[in-house]
């Protein structure tokens, strides 16, 4: 039974299985965000996007998700965020 896009509960006696949102159907949340994150300098830019995605894997752990499927999550989140930079990035010199 979905009572969420990130919680699936999964019958049991004690408790329930929270897996993940992709990070691809995040799609308004990352080019946001990209967006913002290509007009930092480099430096800049990749402080915002460890921010984001610290403050991901935070919420992830509260909520008590396994900490194989952090570790899986987080990366994607953090390849599709930087993706979404370059991609602004290459918009805004090469229109």
């Amino acid at each position: 039974m979905l009572t969420a896009p990130h919680r699936q509960i999964v019958d049991g006696i004690n408790g329930a299985e929270i897996i993940p949102f992709p990070a691809r159907r995040r799609r308004a949340f990352l080019e946001k965000n990209g967006r913002h994150a290509a007009g930092y300098r480099s430096e800049a830019a990749e402080n915002y996007l460890n921010g984001l995605v610290s403050r991901h894997r935070e919420r992830l752990i509260r909520l008590g998700v396994n900490q194989d499927a952090i570790a899986v999550d987080i990366e994607n989140l953090r390849s599709a965020l930087q993706a979404q930079c370059v991609r602004y990035r290459r918009l805004r010199y090469n229109p």
